[in-house]
């Protein structure tokens, strides 16, 4: 699940951008990665919170959309709650965050 906070921080528009998965998804390790961090692979770790929740947080610029995939013990997932989705060029489904605020589905 993608949720969004849309603040100013600093000297433009941001977004706080919450993804969180469930407790029930069994991993050593998971990383939110996508376009936002240069699909580096370690960039963006995610964390248990004391739910079991994995949660990570991360300030994006506003009025874009930015593909990402959940990387968990190295195998490729993606958020069946994400705000849209895009095919890669490599025929890979992607999850979309849209930070727009007038972004409705």
């Amino acid at each position: 699940m993608v949720s969004k906070s849309f603040s100013n921080v600093g000297t433009e528009n941001n977004v706080r951008v919450t993804f969180t998965l469930p407790a029930g998804v069994a991993a050593q390790s998971i990383f939110v990665v996508g376009d936002f961090n240069s699909w580096n692979p370690a960039a963006l770790a995610m964390h248990r919170e004391r739910g079991g929740q994995w949660v990570a947080v991360v300030d994006m610029p506003q009025g874009r959309a930015f593909q990402f995939r959940y990387l968990r013990d190295g195998e490729w997932m993606v958020d069946d709650q994400a705000d849209a989705y895009a095919f890669a060029s490599t025929g890979t489904r992607n999850g979309l965050v849209v930070t727009d605020p007038d972004f409705r589905i």
